[in-house]
């Protein structure tokens, strides 16, 4: 991909001005800089293939889940929500 020119920059600029609502879409890093940790990979919160219970995170967050065994899912919620305690905004997020 070629660096955009001004002029396709300016007219992405105005678009974005005149939008009601912009929804940006980016990876899960995008989060790591301001102290939470993503899901997979180096410091991640799942980095082994399935939890204690035998299940796949996906399957432990998931809605049938919650409702065949809401303990699971709130058991992963909770690590989820400590994980997020203490974040912060970072650059990529002000850019946004």
């Amino acid at each position: 991909m070629n660096d955009p020119d001004s002029t396709t920059v300016a007219r992405i600029v105005a678009e974005m001005r005149r939008a009601r609502r912009l929804l940006f879409i980016t990876g899960a890093g995008i989060s790591a800089d301001s102290g939470l940790p993503t899901y997979r990979g180096i410091g991640g919160l799942y980095n082994n293939e399935l939890t204690e219970e035998n299940f796949s995170i996906e399957t432990a967050l998931s809605g049938s889940m919650l409702e065949a065994a809401p303990h699971i899912t709130w058991k992963y919620l909770h690590q989820i929500e400590n994980a997020c305690r203490g974040a912060h905004f970072n650059d990529a997020h002000a850019i946004i």
